[in-house]
C-alpha cells in the first residue's frame, strides 16, 4: 500500500493490495490496538521478567470483564541485572512497570499482577517486607510504598502480554529502549498542535 502512494508509481490496485488492505482492516478492528486511558475504569499493571529483559503492560478492565491495553513497555536487562536471582528480576520488573506508568497510576488504586508467587509474600504482606528479603527487594519496597495497589498472582499461561514483551527483546540495550505510548498521547499532541496553529 505504501508503494501506491509513491510519487512516480502508477496507482494499480492488485491482489496484493487487496490482501494488505484486508489485513489492515482486521488489525484496526482487533483487540491488539491500544485503548484510551479512562480514569473511571479499573487499572491493571502487569510486569514480567525473562533471562533477557523486562516487560510491562497497563490495561483497563471493562465492566464486561475484558481487559484492553493502554500502553506497553519493555527493556533489555543490563549485564549486571542478568545475574540477579529470578525473584529479584521479577521484583525489578514491578519497579520498572510502576516507574514507566507512573503518570497513569500515581494517586490511584490499581492492581499489580505478577506470575512470580514469592513476590506476593514480599510486597503483598500488610505486616511489611520480611526481614530476610534481599537488600535489593527491601529498597524496591520503598518505591512501591508511594503507590496504592493490590498485588495479585496470575499463572504464566494467562500472562501473555507482559511475558511476551519480556522475551521478545532483540539485541538492543537499555539505552535503545523504545516504549510504545498509548494513542492518547499522540491525540493530545495533535490537538495541541492544531490549537497552536489556529492561534
Amino acid at each position: 500500500l505504501d508503494d501506491l502512494k509513491k510519487k512516480d508509481n502508477k496507482f494499480v490496485w492488485t491482489d496484493e493490495c487487496e490482501v494488505a488492505f484486508n489485513k489492515l482492516k482486521q488489525t484496526v478492528d482487533s483487540d491488539l490496538l491500544l485503548c484510551h486511558y479512562d480514569p473511571k475504569l479499573p487499572i491493571i499493571v502487569a510486569a514480567d521478567a525473562s533471562e533477557k529483559g523486562l516487560g510491562a503492560v497497563i490495561t483497563h478492565r471493562y465492566p464486561n470483564g475484558t481487559e484492553k491495553a493502554i500502553c506497553h513497555a519493555s527493556r533489555a536487562l543490563t549485564s549486571a541485572e542478568k545475574n540477579y536471582s529470578q525473584t529479584e528480576k521479577e521484583g525489578l520488573a514491578l519497579i520498572f512497570a510502576v516507574r514507566k506508568f507512573h503518570r497513569y497510576i500515581y494517586g490511584r488504586k490499581f492492581t499489580l499482577l505478577t506470575d512470580h508467587r514469592p513476590l506476593l509474600g514480599i510486597y503483598g504482606s500488610k505486616k511489611g517486607i520480611p526481614a530476610h528479603s534481599a537488600n535489593r527487594l527491601q529498597r524496591w519496597s520503598l518505591t512501591l510504598l508511594g503507590y496504592d495497589f493490590d498485588i495479585q498472582y496470575r499463572r504464566t499461561t494467562e500472562f501473555g502480554q507482559a511475558d511476551a514483551l519480556s522475551r521478545l527483546i532483540a539485541s538492543h540495550t537499555p539505552q535503545d529502549e523504545d516504549v510504545v505510548i498509548a494513542k492518547v498521547e499522540s491525540d493530545v499532541s495533535a490537538v495541541l498542535e492544531e490549537t497552536v496553529n489556529r492561534l
